[in-house]
């Protein structure tokens, strides 16, 4: 198996149990820090709220929320 630093572009610091990760060029996704994939990395932008809370950007202006 790769390291998981040669795998994802950049991966953010974590928000509770989760992180956001960039696979390709704007292409975020949310993983759990036992790196299990949780979103796959297709959203222009991910925001995580310490409630669990998602904020996944499809387009701009254009925002899906999922509760993890």
């Amino acid at each position: 198996a790769l390291p998981i630093c040669l795998i994802y572009r950049k991966i953010l610091p974590p928000v509770g149990y989760y992180c956001a990760y960039e696979e390709n060029a704007c292409q975020w996704g949310i993983m759990a820090l036992d790196g299990k994939v949780v979103v796959e990395a297709r959203y222009q932008k991910v925001d995580i709220e310490c409630n669990g809370t998602v904020h996944l950007t499809v387009i701009p202006g254009k925002v899906k929320t999922i509760k993890l």
